[in-house]
């Protein structure tokens, strides 16, 4: 008995995790019958979104390639991968709600801890500024709204930020309810604006900013499609 092992690497510029686990399904689904001509229930959605009649091409401000091309270096810890059985996350969250007075905070308890635990583990000083950044599914927040299907990258990045004394100094639900208050932030509104800013003055995101960075005085967290 055989089997067969697909590897798909990605580049998150040209499509998000949505995305990504969509062209999954269509290849699991049409590789999972015996039928040649399979017909594909939810096709990918082709068509591309622009911002206020901006593109197709969108000249960017670089002359040479050194100026949006970072190159990745490792740093000695990367990154680590940790387990939280259902029984700890449900009583992360009866915390973080009993001490921010909410029943409308879910993930961003776990969010929160982790938040904290680095930034105790940096010790770092008391007054800069730390973040922890999160990707949310902006689809039904451009205009016009955009299907589930809609083949591309179509995230926003939502930021809590916290001074390190104020993050420390507080607990776990005043964390929470920091990056609570990003997620409502996300709306229409504030995905146009961002996209009239970027049009405005365009920024090229490198490797460094899909991991765990202390550069200067700041700290950033970045946590990975976990909004949907």
């Amino acid at each position: 008995m055989g089997f067969l092992s697909v590897a798909q690497p990605t580049i998150y510029t040209v499509i998000d995790g949505t995305s990504y686990w969509h062209f999954f399904e269509i290849l699991l689904n049409t590789s999972s019958t015996e039928k040649k001509n399979t017909e594909i229930s939810r096709p990918p959605f082709l068509r591309r979104w622009f911002h206020n009649g901006h593109g197709p091409i969108h000249n960017l401000p670089f002359s040479h390639r050194e100026q949006f091309i970072g190159r990745f270096e490792t740093p000695p810890l990367r990154e680590r991968i940790f387990h939280f059985s259902s029984g700890s996350i449900a009583r992360l969250k009866a915390k973080a709600n009993s001490e921010s007075k909410s029943t409308k905070i879910s993930f961003q308890s776990v969010s929160a801890l982790v938040w904290r635990c680095v930034v105790r583990a940096r010790r770092l000083p008391p007054d800069p500024e730390t973040t922890c950044t999160m990707t949310a599914d902006s689809r039904s927040q451009t205009d016009p709204t955009l299907p589930n299907e809609y083949f591309g990258d179509s995230v926003s990045r939502l930021t809590g930020k916290a001074s390190v004394g104020e993050l420390l100094d507080h607990g776990l639900g005043w964390a929470a309810w920091r990056l609570h208050e990003a997620v409502e932030s996300h709306s229409g509104a504030a995905v146009q604006q961002w996209v009239q800013k970027w049009i405005e003055n365009p920024v090229a995101y490198t490797c460094g900013h899909n991991s765990l960075i202390a550069k200067n005085d700041i700290l950033t967290v970045k946590i990975n499609n976990m909004i949907s």
